[in-house]
């Protein structure tokens, strides 16, 4: 979900990034927000 929706949107803008800079932005995406969910599921469980 986060590259295929983000990511078509960045390649079809005038933002100069390739696959592999958009690659790199999707795997610190998912670590910056998975120990934020854990958590947060922790809390609310």
């Amino acid at each position: 979900v986060y590259l295929s929706e983000v990511g078509a949107v960045i390649l079809g803008s005038r933002i100069p990034v390739s696959l592999g800079e958009l690659f790199i932005i999707f795997i610190e995406r998912t670590l910056i927000t998975l120990p934020i969910v854990a958590i947060a599921a922790h809390i609310i469980f």
